[in-house]
């Protein structure tokens, strides 16, 4: 039964005492509001004690009360404290109280009384309630063994849970250590640790101590002398200058990962201890020891683990060995390797949906998006297993009796996939399953911001190369940033390369005269004529526009809608986009989880104010969640990214600005009217990129000029479906400046051999071809 439960099932609040009711709002506070904050009961409260000063002591707002500027030191902080205790001696108290004064080293006389007026089953969750205050913070004010033994559990459990509503111990906890308390042992240590690192993830955007934590150092620590051996007090405090870059600086580096992050790493076999490293490296073993990568949570800001990269030297290594492990691989038989890429497929499918939970939880999308992008790996697999038998060459007639011609496929070399964070799992399989077919190796370089995924999808099919005797090189693994990325495409034994960067690629592999297939961005568009299906277009343009947080290459970023049916089309799109729950993407009713991190949201935010000043209307949306005044998200996703899904309508329809010709990776979807399908169709095709176009149309006459010479130039042109959700069977890729590559299906597989014309001479002449005669005699 939850203490809140317990005071709630009081037949009458009259019995309470004074200490108790503002438990009791204490309680509310905590539980019931969005954001963990104060009730107006206790709100009142304060506002009464701030108009008896001159100089009020505290700030209320509307979501938070703080000490007002000119409280702003250990001493003015310990007298407000001591005076509020003195002015509400019959209420009891709260959390800052007792802190205020164990700072002047007072007694505890004036809370005896009231707890004895409680029966003694509840002395605990009362206890409690006082020792965490309205402020939500873990208080040591009070000597465990004072009322009851399980007084002595409560601070280290309540510590260790995410219960406080910042996360940490504030300096009102460190002001009660240098007074006699009998924290058990190691506690001050476990607690001070966890504070610094959990205040710097949970509470502060960009990862800096604020100036409440630096009293814990500057004041709290030095001094903290409790009863107790010495190894309570192993723990010194870093030196810290205020703020500091991440959290990786912060005073213990450990990380306290959630119980759902922790089950879901477990579960794939990735190290959950708090001090481990992940390895991010593999080429037969695991490895790595350069700087490690931080993979964090985009949902609540949660540090997920710690993954070590490449160095240079061992970069050179995973690509040596790739190469030697090609040497043989290539000469085993296509369809033993479709063998191995079935007994892959069975591996993935096996662990599907905490694979999928892992992507949810390190990229963001929500749970189905996640399970889908591995079913899509699995899908690619069962395709490539067929491939591995029909691999063909081709038998040419010849032109010269006696002579025929053959075009002969063989394995390519080493394969090099750099993939972005959107789609940290699908991508990779594409390439692997296509790549393993043919014969290749694979060096897999993943997104800095999703090395999680990679390290899950690299154990399990190392897994299968080992029970199989197949050097694992063949599928490896380089985690790391810019540097690494740079290596792989300039490096000589890497064959071809697959990804999201490709100006910089394909310059640096196009040097060396290697083999590149770009998969850039894309800026969508769906067209919306007078006759179509309205019912069937709305649904799919909200999935195209909003799903995975509009972070797709596929998404859709642009709308055109003719004018006859704009403006009830837009009326029902608007009405559709207020039904979308955004929230925890592992949640399954969820629809619209987090961007991927603080660059996305600074791109959105960007959009959306370049809309505004130009002269656009934003029809819904345009803020972020905290804007939004926390758009009804729970309070432990109060850290994430999360941004309203926006409908705007900019000023001008040319295609010269940059709102169109731009993509936005980001829910953010920019509407115009047209006039004709001609006009919609110009529009559609002057933008930079060519991935993905849709026509909702039921006129044939339309179909035919989308799909001809003058119609969508983009590598996917639909008719009837969305820009997003494209299937396997047939060839991804698009035109112009989105890289003119081709992965998947289709003939896609031809990229990932070297051709070879063959002509063979069996008779008993050699003529030369088109009849040239260069006879000596």
């Amino acid at each position: 039964m939850t203490l809140l439960q317990i005071l709630e099932a009081c037949d009458n609040f009259s019995l309470l005492t004074a200490s108790e009711k503002l438990t009791y709002f204490c309680l509310r506070a905590d539980s019931k509001t969005p954001l963990g904050y104060l009730f107006p009961e206790v709100v009142e409260l304060l506002q009464t004690y701030n108009g008896t000063h001159d100089h009020p002591p505290f700030e209320i707002s509307e979501h938070r009360i703080t000490f007002s500027p000119h409280v702003d030191d250990f001493e003015s902080r310990s007298s407000v404290m001591k005076h509020l205790c003195e002015t509400w001696r019959d209420a009891g108290n709260f959390s800052n109280v007792i802190g205020g004064k164990l700072w002047r080293g007072e007694t505890f006389a004036i809370y005896e009384e009231p707890f004895r007026e409680i029966r003694k089953d509840r002395a605990v969750f009362v206890m409690e309630r006082v020792c965490c205050g309205i402020f939500g913070f873990v208080t040591y004010g009070v000597h465990m063994t004072m009322y009851t033994p399980d007084m002595r559990i409560w601070v280290p459990r309540r510590a260790k849970t995410k219960q406080t509503w910042p996360g940490y111990l504030d300096n009102s906890v460190a002001g009660g250590l240098p007074y006699g308390l009998t924290p058990r042992e190691g506690l001050v240590k476990e607690c001070m640790e966890e504070a610094s690192e959990r205040r710097v993830r949970a509470v502060t955007s960009q990862g800096y101590l604020e100036p409440e934590v630096q009293y814990i150092y500057d004041l709290c620590l030095p001094a903290a002398h409790p009863h107790g051996s010495d190894s309570d007090q192993a723990f010194t405090p870093q030196p810290l200058d205020g703020e500091v870059e991440s959290f990786e600086l912060s005073v213990s580096g450990r990380r306290h990962l959630s119980s759902r992050a922790s089950k879901i790493l477990s579960a794939l076999e990735i190290p959950t201890e708090s001090n481990a490293t992940v390895s991010g490296v593999y080429d037969g073993t695991w490895g790595g020891s350069g700087e490690a990568l931080v993979s964090r949570c985009p949902s609540t800001g949660e540090v997920l683990a710690k993954v070590s990269t490449a160095t240079p030297q061992e970069l050179h290594e995973a690509i040596a060995k790739s190469r030697d492990a090609y040497t043989s691989f290539r000469f085993m038989p296509a369809p033993r390797r479709g063998e191995l890429v079935r007994q892959i497929r069975e591996a993935l499918a096996e662990k599907r949906d905490i694979l999928g939970a892992l992507v949810s939880l390190e990229m963001g999308k929500i749970y189905t998006e996640g399970t889908g992008e591995v079913q899509e790996f699995i899908d690619i697999c069962d395709y490539a297993v067929g491939l591995s038998r029909m691999m063909n060459g081709r038998v040419i007639s010849s032109e010269r009796p006696g002579h025929t011609i053959y075009e002969i496929p063989n394995p390519l070399g080493v394969l090099g996939v750099l993939s972005a964070f959107n789609f940290p799992v699908a991508v990779y399989g594409w390439n692997l399953s296509l790549s393993m077919a043919a014969g290749n190796a694979t060096l897999w370089k993943p997104a800095p911001s999703t090395p999680l995924c990679a390290v899950a999808v690299t154990k399990i099919v190392s897994k299968v190369l080992e029970k199989n005797g197949i050097p694992g090189a063949i599928a490896g693994l380089v985690c790391g940033g810019k540097g690494v990325g740079e290596a792989v495409v300039g490096s000589a034994d890497v064959d071809m390369g697959s990804e999201a960067v490709g100006k910089i690629v394909g310059k640096a592999v196009q040097d060396r005269f290697g083999k590149v297939l770009l998969e850039l961005g894309g800026n969508n568009a769906v067209i919306v004529m007078p006759d179509a299906d309205l019912s069937l277009a709305l649904p799919s343009v909200l999935f195209s526009s909003v799903g995975t947080a509009g972070q797709r290459c596929t998404s859709t970023r642009r709308l055109y809608l003719h004018r006859s049916i704009a403006d009830e089309f837009l009326d029902k799109l608007q009405r559709a986009y207020k039904t979308i729950r955004m929230g925890d993407p592992l949640v399954s009713n969820t629809l619209l989880g987090p961007l991927h991190n603080q660059g996305a949201m600074n791109t959105y935010t960007s959009a959306v104010k370049r809309i505004r000043e130009n002269g656009g209307e934003v029809l819904f949306g345009g803020q972020t969640a905290s804007e939004a005044g926390g758009a009804g998200l729970s309070s432990d996703l109060a850290n994430g990214n999360f941004v309203l899904p926006t409908i705007a309508v900019p000023k001008s329809a040319s295609t010269e600005q940059d709102i169109w010709r731009t993509e936005t990776f980001a829910p953010v979807l920019n509407v115009a009217r047209f006039d004709d399908v001609e006009e919609a169709i110009k529009w559609n095709n002057a933008v930079p990129q060519g991935l993905s176009s849709s026509l909702w149309t039921r006129d044939i006459r339309n179909v035919g000029k989308w799909l001809g010479p003058g119609g969508s130039d983009a590598g996917i042109v639909n008719v009837n479906v969305g820009t997003s959700g494209a299937e396997i069977g047939a060839a991804f890729g698009g035109n112009k400046s989105t890289g003119w590559g081709r992965e998947s299906g289709g003939d896609s597989w031809k990229q990932y051999v070297r051709w070879s014309s063959c002509t063979i001479n069996f008779s008993d002449e050699a003529p030369l071809a088109q009849g040239v005669n260069f006879d000596t005699t």
